[in-house]
């Protein structure tokens, strides 16, 4: 959209996002976990981003773009002490991203992770892929987790005064759920495509789980379908 500058993770630690130029500048201690890093980085996240926001959003509406944003995860929130009170001050709008289908977000952590695959390109959507076996009680932590992260969106959602919540199977209408960001940012709706491919769909996880049967079965008794 060319009045919407879309800036990737920018608190991600780590190369590679959307409009690199816009990255957080981490210090970055070779051979550690990222989770270390991050702890190590927590005094300059915690001093710098609300400045850094504030010179990326200037950036922007110098650049003349109608609206600005970034991709923020959960797992990043408690690296950003008063973010609710800040993004509030300096009226940032929040779009958090929900997924009401807890074993298809499950089970697509579960895929991603093993297969280091998250989303495909478009044109690679036909790639082949090897079956994967999935333990059940992995499984049932992973129904925990999306459970948990649901619940976290949803609390979190409503600390704002505006506060648009999108479920990942809107996407399926394209241009309806755009239309209705692009209202919620107070931009012009213009018809976008898509840059990346849904690759876990219910028709094919029995293609690619190798128990599929007993994932099946489990999810069930859960009380999920598939």
């Amino acid at each position: 959209h060319e009045d919407i500058l879309l800036s990737g993770e920018i608190f991600m630690l780590g190369k590679g996002i959307h409009h690199s130029e816009n990255h957080f500048p981490f210090l970055t201690f070779q051979n550690l976990p990222k989770r270390l890093n991050y702890a190590l980085n927590y005094p300059r996240l915690a001093l710098k981003y609300k400045p850094f926001l504030k010179a990326y959003y200037r950036r922007a509406e110098a650049s003349g773009f109608g609206a600005a944003g970034f991709k923020l995860m959960l797992s990043q929130l408690k690296f950003l002490p008063g973010f609710v009170a800040f993004f509030k001050k300096e009226d940032i709008k929040p779009i958090v991203l929900t997924r009401r289908d807890v074993a298809g977000l499950a089970l697509s952590v579960l895929l991603a992770r093993t297969t280091g695959t998250y989303h495909l390109e478009k044109e690679y959507k036909n790639i082949e892929r090897q079956k994967i076996q999935i333990a059940q009680e992995v499984l049932l932590e992973r129904l925990d987790d999306a459970r948990d992260c649901n619940q976290r969106l949803e609390v979190l959602c409503k600390k704002f005064d505006s506060c648009l919540s999108v479920d990942y199977d809107d996407f399926y209408d394209w241009d309806n759920i755009i239309g209705k960001i692009c209202d919620y940012l107070g931009v012009k709706f213009a018809r976008v495509g898509q840059a990346l491919e849904k690759i876990n769909t219910t028709r094919q996880y029995e293609n690619i789980i190798a128990n599929y049967s007993e994932v099946k079965a489990l999810l069930e008794k859960e009380g999920y379908q598939i």
